[in-house]
């Protein structure tokens, strides 16, 4: 928000201004949820194993992101992804539906490691 305590700010109209506020306080509020994601990443705990609603058990984990669209702008969603040979990755925070039922929900369990 230091740009509304420039100088170039002082002349710009009242229209100006509220559209300079409306833009950055958008990315403000795209910050905060891009932080919120991260929170959940950085809480995120490895599984030794993970089985997904086919049964079958995925061993190997590996860091995944992927863009997100929100209402304040793109972010960047990271989680582990679980997998295996010919096996689709499932990934846990899927069952808990944070990011909208758009997504392809699995039951997923896990064994955590010790």
């Amino acid at each position: 928000m230091g740009e509304l305590r420039s100088d170039s700010a002082r002349i710009l109209e009242h229209g100006e201004v509220e559209s300079l506020i409306a833009r950055e306080g958008n990315e403000l509020l795209r910050r905060l949820m891009q932080g919120y994601l991260d929170q959940r990443t950085a809480a995120e705990e490895r599984c030794e194993v993970v089985t997904g609603a086919d049964g079958a058990d995925r061993r190997h984990c590996r860091a995944r992101s992927r863009s997100l669209a929100t209402v304040f702008g793109g972010v960047t969603v990271r989680r582990l992804g679980y997998s295996g040979a010919r096996l689709k990755s499932v990934f846990r925070w899927m069952l808990e539906g944070s990011l909208g039922s758009s997504l392809a929900i699995q039951h997923v369990g896990c064994k955590w490691l010790s």
